[in-house]
């Protein structure tokens, strides 16, 4: 498919559900590969032998510098994805902190291409359709999640400004098999399959199947330009919407139901407050309710010219695999034809 340009690639993120798919893929082209991971434990019965280990964390400099010896491309996927003030500390640590440090080795090792996978949460304008030039000037209010990513992508915009050779990929919400932790729309649809989710919120999200996103990662990183953010999104859907989709292929009633933002917000807060005396929930605070309040549809049509590269828009597809997967892990009902 790609012709093998690099003697061999570093990725971070590994053993994640984007990583995982996108190693596998690439191993499948015969790409030299070297995984920066935490957990031998974890990655090695994901990949087996067929690719270099370097064990290490992403806040350990020196851990780096080992790992990067003798590669002269990164993609950078790792990072921690959790949701609450709690996290702030851990999250500037491994996202902002990590990605620094991994910019630091990479122009020590001269690195000939260094691709930074971030988010389209990021994103922000006040216009119906978000693109890919609306990242904001400052660091979006309430959400240390968001917060961490912004400041690692600055930190990525500054060493290109610098003449590092960087790119940026910034996918949307991803749907398929192996979401273990689980992202936060394989979370949704965890909750509905356990018949949790009373109700739904006015807002609207961006669905992408994980094959056409490590398409368009491979796309970006083999085509893309350098100094350029790539925006890779699929179908914009009303969160109504995929509920439907939900309840189609599994029989279980979407919620009639939606919860109004102040609602929202004022549980948010009470669930804050609640933690401040010991009871702490990752479900309900402020970041996820300032998420849940958003409506956030995008268009990738200079993305899919310039890579030529374009997803298939099957949301249906992308669920139905979604379900499978979890209803393997979990051992849930099957729900499935």
């Amino acid at each position: 498919m790609e012709p093998q340009r690099y003697h061999r690639i570093l990725i971070t993120g590994a053993t994640g559900f984007i990583g995982r798919h996108l190693v596998r893929k690439m191993l499948s082209q015969g790409l030299s590969l070297r995984l920066f991971v935490r957990s031998l434990s974890k990655a090695t019965p994901l990949f087996g032998e067929k690719v270099d280990y370097s064990l290490g964390s992403l806040e350990d400099p020196q851990a780096i510098e080992r790992a990067m010896n003798g590669c002269d491309a990164v993609i950078h996927l790792g990072g921690l994805y959790r949701f609450g003030r709690r996290y702030e500390k851990e999250l500037f640590e491994t996202n902002v902190r990590g990605t620094e440090n991994l910019l630091n080795a990479s122009i020590q090792y001269s690195i000939k291409r260094f691709l930074f996978i971030g988010t389209a949460g990021v994103l922000k304008s006040n216009l119906p359709l978000l693109f890919e030039n609306d990242f904001p000037k400052s660091a979006p209010w309430g959400t240390p999640y968001k917060r961490s990513k912004w400041e690692a992508e600055s930190k990525v915009l500054q060493a290109i400004q610098n003449g590092f050779p960087a790119l940026i990929a910034s996918p949307t919400c991803p749907i398929g098999d192996e979401d273990d932790s689980p992202t936060p729309t394989g979370k949704m649809i965890v909750d509905f399959l356990n018949h949790d989710f009373p109700f739904y919120t006015h807002s609207g999200i961006n669905v992408i199947d994980i094959e056409d996103l490590i398409a368009g990662i491979l796309a970006t990183f083999f085509r893309g330009q350098i100094g350029q953010r790539y925006l890779l999104a699929g179908e914009n859907l009303w969160l109504r919407e995929f509920l439907t989709i939900l309840s189609q292929l599994t029989g279980i009633p979407a919620p009639h139901y939606a919860i109004s933002s102040p609602l929202l917000f004022a549980g948010a807060l009470l669930a804050e407050l609640s933690s401040l005396f010991g009871k702490k929930t990752t479900r309900l605070n402020l970041e996820t309710a300032l998420h849940a309040g958003r409506i956030q549809f995008y268009d990738a049509q200079k993305t899919y010219l310039d890579l030529d590269w374009r997803p298939s828009f099957d949301t249906k597809k992308a669920v139905e695999k979604a379900i499978r997967s979890i209803q393997s892990r979990k051992q849930l009902p099957q729900l499935l034809s």
